[in-house]
């Protein structure tokens, strides 16, 4: 009895010392995890502020004399947008936007996490205008210069009619527009080369050249003519008399790669071009827009519907226009002739190849770009416009509050905010972008940022669901 009673007591005894070390060791541990949490939280802080602050890792272009005067005068603030008072939502904030022409690591994945690029669906007939371009490419590869043979124009005549046959034989030569360019390329090789009369016949001659200096591509009753910011295109990528051949085959590959949707092989030649200046979102972006839909009656045909939303007279005055977005720069033209004397037109693109391309083909001497058009870098958060600096704003299928109570919001925040500031005080906002967002979510993004919605035109044949739209919207600042 004795016995049982003191093992009862040092069980006793050892049971509360040992629960006396586990109080002592759980007392630690909690301790080494407040630690460990401590140590994650200011390893995290450190890396978000490297990869802030860390050097871009797309090369960025140099500056030049049209970025003057940017620096702080943009608009890099974080406030919320004047007037949100009521009860209406207000803009969350935000870091500033960062410096022109930087993209973070951040940027650059959101970038490369795009989706990939829906097919182009074949049209009819563009398979029998495709065999003769590769044909062309073909020539071109095993020519050192823009001198040909006999054999040689014997080949590239050989193609012409086939191009030619196809477009007599129902290939669409408004939807199949792009394969001028090399169709017109072909046919100046063979006449600079002096063999046009001796191996074409006088409907076939007369098919490309009118005898007034006038290049073209008759089909039926149409033309492929190459017009406005056209002709610069072509001096600049296609023109035998301003390319080499391997020049020239490098277009023309890059045109079949986007038509057939080969992204390796877009890729592929974008590398080949050695854009290195600023943030290509998808490869040969400005040759992507131009061979599926951005041509110079797409121009002019966007400029026609944003005419519509204008307030009557907008046009009457001299005008400082910003476009954001220029891409090829189809609406440069059509603008310049309706814009008064002394307009200044300024141009953002955020997209290397854009930037390049549009600097070739402004300094070609030969589009419809005239007047005053002053090119500047783009960025994703930003206008790029110095505060109270321009009349009015198009921004062109950039989508503007797509991204409401979403992820990316911020992003939309930041543009906004920039360019209520650019614009003068009932400047206007015109918002085309083919319906993403909807009518209804665009309103409210607008309402947000004290914009008063004046005009809203809704494409013809367009889907009652999901209408194609044309906004336009005062700043009441």
């Amino acid at each position: 009895m004795g016995g049982n009673g003191l093992t009862a007591q040092a069980g006793f005894f050892s049971g509360e010392i040992m629960l006396a070390d586990l109080k002592k060791y759980w007392g630690r541990a909690i301790a080494a995890a407040i630690l460990l949490l401590v140590l994650s939280a200011l390893l995290y802080t450190g890396s978000r502020y490297l990869k802030r602050n860390a050097p871009p890792e797309h090369g960025t272009a140099a500056p030049t004399q049209n970025d003057a005067g940017r620096g702080g005068s943009a608009d890099n603030g974080t406030a919320s947008p004047a007037g949100e008072s009521g009860g209406r939502e207000s803009a969350p904030n935000r870091e500033a936007p960062k410096g022109r022409g930087e993209f973070s690591p951040d940027d650059i994945k959101r970038a490369s996490q795009l989706p990939p690029l829906p097919p182009i669906p074949k049209e009819p007939g563009e398979a029998d205008l495709i065999k003769p371009v590769r044909g062309y490419i073909g020539l071109l590869d095993k020519l050192s210069g823009n001198r040909i043979s006999g054999g040689e124009a014997a080949e590239l005549a050989a193609g012409l009619k086939e191009l030619r046959s196809a477009l007599l034989g129902g290939a669409d030569p408004a939807r199949l527009y792009m394969y001028k360019y090399p169709a017109l390329s072909m046919a100046q090789l063979l006449f600079a080369n002096g063999f046009a009369d001796k191996l074409l016949d006088k409907d076939e001659y007369a098919f490309f050249y009118d005898g007034r200096e006038n290049w073209h591509v008759g089909a039926l009753e149409r033309k492929w003519s190459v017009s406005g910011f056209e002709k610069g295109v072509y001096k600049v990528y296609f023109d035998p008399a301003f390319n080499t051949p391997a020049q020239i085959g490098r277009a023309c590959r890059a045109l079949l790669s986007i038509r057939e949707s080969n992204a390796a092989e877009m890729l592929k030649i974008h590398r080949e071009y050695g854009i290195k200046s600023g943030l290509s979102i998808f490869p040969l972006e400005p040759f992507r827009q131009l061979y599926t839909y951005s041509d110079y009656e797409g121009g002019l045909r966007q400029m026609e519907s944003l005419s519509r939303i204008c307030p009557e007279g907008t046009f009457a005055k001299p005008l400082k226009w910003l476009e954001i977005g220029y891409g090829t720069g189809k609406i440069f033209g059509p603008l310049s002739e309706v814009l008064a004397e002394g307009s200044v037109i300024y141009g953002t693109d955020l997209d290397g190849f854009c930037k390049d391309y549009a600097r070739r083909v402004m300094e070609s001497g030969v589009s419809d770009w005239t007047g005053k058009i002053e090119l500047r870098d783009g960025e994703i958060e930003s206008c790029c416009m110095p505060e109270n600096s321009v009349d009015i704003v198009h921004g062109g299928h950039i989508h503007l509050g797509e991204n409401y109570q979403k992820k990316d919001w911020n992003i939309d925040v930041n543009m906004l905010t920039s360019i209520k500031k650019a614009l003068k005080p009932g400047g206007l906002l015109l918002i085309d972008d083919g319906g993403v967002p909807d009518l209804a979510t665009l309103r409210k993004v607008m309402s947000i940022f004290g914009f008063e919605e004046i005009k809203v035109y809704t494409e013809p044949h367009t889907d009652p669901e999901h209408p194609i739209f044309m906004a336009s919207y005062r700043n009441k600042k």
